[in-house]
């Protein structure tokens, strides 16, 4: 986003100047994701401001051989820790400023009646006729930018309570019980049915609503056992000269905030699926931790596709057990899916390599 120029008063705090030109923004799109707004963080952008602005005391000095001498004082200082957000600075006018650093300097060069200008300098362009800060504003990854550094596929990224199908109100009381969990996840969310019906759309819709209170992560069943199994005979200290250690899946589903797993129907039965699905939900339901599990098949089916041990745990820890018994909508969205532009390109970190 280009700079914004906030008007200098050499007697006004910065901070008051600062949060007007915020208020005033217009609201500022997502390069990636057409139609999503970002959110400006204020935090960030008083942090750009303390740091990258500073104050230049230009003075009148006999002493001096040219009849000059600047004297300048860098707002930023000594550069604050990560989390210090909110300089002091920007709370004290600059001409306050300027007098407690005249107090401290020692008696030969503390005179400054003849003061000749305060102004503001920074390190761009500047308007003409006014003195003016300089404010880059910084905003927020959008939710789908979120979504998909946790994990969600493109095709998904944009699902939220309000753009889902309740089938005529067919659904309607699937749409308020996941709105209910999303206000305060807990337990083990189930949704079961067959393919098309919008389980891994609420589900997303979910993590969408969490974002901000907890970090989910979504992982299909498929992806989940690819990526256990491309780890077989590489050690557990995975690593090379260029990347960090290797999160292993497992653990990376374990210690999730909110896990999301997806199509638990894609079973290659395996010898070790049933392993791997126990680790993850007993850990789960041993520490708490909300999970939303999306089942292809009917529920009277799942104790032999997960196990005995991992059913009883989504017994007991049940927040609630979803059918979705309709016809899959998927064949008529096909033109809608031919249309859709292609997806972004992968942003920030994922939860393992």
């Amino acid at each position: 986003m280009n700079p914004v120029f906030v008007p200098f008063n050499p007697d006004q705090a910065p901070r008051l100047a600062i949060e007007s030109a915020l208020a005033d923004l217009p609201p500022e799109t997502c390069p990636h994701h057409p139609g999503e707004i970002l959110k400006l963080d204020r935090d960030r952008s008083l942090y750009d401001f303390g740091y990258s602005n500073k104050l230049m005391f230009t003075a009148d000095r006999d002493a001096d051989e040219r009849g000059r001498c600047n004297l300048t004082i860098q707002m930023r200082g000594v550069k604050p820790p990560p989390h210090a957000t909110r300089p002091a600075h920007l709370d004290v006018s600059p001409a306050g400023l300027l007098a407690e650093w005249a107090a401290t300097l020692p008696a030969d060069r503390a005179p400054l009646a003849a003061l000749a200008s305060l102004r503001s300098e920074w390190p761009f362009p500047r308007p003409t006729g006014a003195e003016f800060w300089v404010l880059r504003a910084e905003f927020m990854a959008c939710p789908a930018c979120w979504l998909a550094r946790c994990g969600v596929p493109p095709i998904l990224q944009r699902a939220a309570f309000e753009r889902f199908d309740t089938r005529g109100g067919v659904l309607a009381g699937h749409l308020a019980k996941c709105r209910e969990f999303a206000a305060s996840p807990r337990g083990f969310l189930r949704f079961t049915g067959p393919v098309g019906n919008g389980k891994d759309f609420l589900a997303v819709a979910i993590c969408r609503a969490v974002l901000g209170r907890m970090t989910p992560f979504f992982l299909s069943h498929e992806r989940l056992m690819v990526l256990h199994r491309a780890r077989y005979g590489r050690g557990d200290d995975c690593e090379n000269e260029t990347t960090a250690p290797a999160l292993p899946v497992i653990e990376a589903c374990q210690e999730a905030d909110l896990l999301v797993l997806a199509d638990l129907s894609r079973n290659q039965h395996g010898r070790d699926e049933e392993g791997v699905l126990h680790a993850i939900i007993s850990h789960r339901y041993d520490h708490y931790l909300p999970t939303i599990v999306s089942v292809n098949v009917p529920d009277k089916e799942l104790p032999s596709l997960v196990g005995s041990a991992v059913y009883d745990r989504l017994e007991e820890g049940k927040f609630a057990k979803l059918e979705f018994a309709l016809p899959s909508l998927r064949p008529a969205m096909n033109s809608a899916y031919l249309a859709a532009p292609p997806p972004p390109p992968a942003r920030g970190r994922p939860y393992f390599k």
